[in-house]
């Protein structure tokens, strides 16, 4: 009983007040990111696949700074929530501690895309994705869980609490099995994602399309490229229709003839065997822009055909037309 009567006099944050908490505060980093581009825009873009890791950053020192004591614990967002972060004496936490309770999020926005253009790290690629997906599911996990504390995966390495802001008080129900928790769901959560990752690597062909992902990267100049394999489905009766292969690439801001890049792409796509015959295509090229993990902004050409072939064969009547376009100016 004691327990619970303190939990009641120093009241913990809901769920919802933090989730829209967050919302606002991402909310309001993109827009400060949007402005900052208004003069940064072409320093941003010459960042390419770093641009995520300054984004991080950003993120990273907005919550340590924001959660720490030096500004009551609260981000802008929780101060709209008029929630707050505290120890479970209910005192603000120092910045490194509110760093080391933020740094998932530098992870969640680095690693949202892969940042390795050879073959040979494909593993780490496959790891890369897996600890992405990892993150969001322990904290997911953790958040779900934890009805007494309400203490999310950060919040649980970091020994805070997120209460309302008036709150005062001492909070002495713990989660003492914390430790037990966490290496339990981690050990078995590595261990299942392990054998998924192998066993879809296989059955999907995903190493393959990491294969001709990196062949792209390393042949053309681009930082990234992701390859989706879908089926696509009928409007009515919501039966499948056809397969659909989607590739996206962006290009680093000193690439230059679109169209050939396009081409290209397209030419090893089609040589790797990776499209079925009966497989419809599209091709999204981004261009003069940036992506700080958190804000994205490009200029964008998209290309969609009946199968790859039909699109290595569009570029190259396209070249043609233009050369003789060029021609006759």
């Amino acid at each position: 009983m004691k327990n619970k009567i303190e939990l009641q006099t120093v009241k913990l944050a809901t769920r919802r007040d933090r989730l829209f908490a967050f919302a606002i505060d991402m909310f309001i980093l993109k827009q400060a990111l949007a402005l900052s581009a208004l003069a940064l825009g072409d320093f941003y873009a010459r960042l390419n696949s770093w641009g995520k890791v300054l984004g991080a950053l950003i993120a990273l020192v907005y919550f340590g700074l924001g959660d720490s004591k030096l500004f009551g614990g609260q981000t802008l967002g929780k101060l709209a929530m008029g929630i707050r972060v505290a120890d479970k004496h209910c005192e603000g936490i120092s910045v490194q501690k509110s760093l080391v309770r933020s740094f998932w999020l530098f992870f969640r926005v680095t690693l949202n895309a892969p940042s390795f253009s050879s073959s040979k790290y494909i593993l780490i690629l496959f790891l890369e994705g897996f600890v992405f997906y990892s993150i969001w599911f322990l904290e997911l996990y953790f958040f779900i869980v934890n009805r007494g504390t309400r203490q999310s995966l950060h919040d649980l390495i970091a020994g805070t609490f997120v209460i309302e802001a008036e709150s005062k008080g001492e909070i002495s129900f713990v989660n003492k099995k914390k430790a037990i928790y966490c290496s339990l769901v981690l050990v078995e959560f590595v261990f299942a994602g392990a054998i998924c990752i192998t066993l879809a690597a296989q059955k999907f062909g995903f190493d393959q399309s990491l294969k001709v992902q990196s062949q792209i990267q390393e042949a053309l100049p681009v930082y990234s490229t992701s390859i989706r394999h879908s089926k696509t489905k009928r409007e009515g009766d919501g039966t499948e229709s056809g397969k659909k292969l989607s590739i996206r690439t962006c290009l680093k801001n000193n690439a230059s003839d679109i169209k050939a890049i396009a081409r290209q792409i397209g030419k090893i796509v089609s040589e790797s065997g990776l499209a079925s015959e009966d497989e419809s295509c599209s091709l999204k090229i981004c261009y003069n822009g940036y992506d700080l993990g958190i804000l994205e902004n490009y200029d964008t050409k998209s290309y969609s055909v009946g199968n790859i072939e039909q699109l290595e064969i569009m570029f190259t009547i396209n070249s043609i037309l233009d050369e003789a376009e060029n021609k006759k100016e």
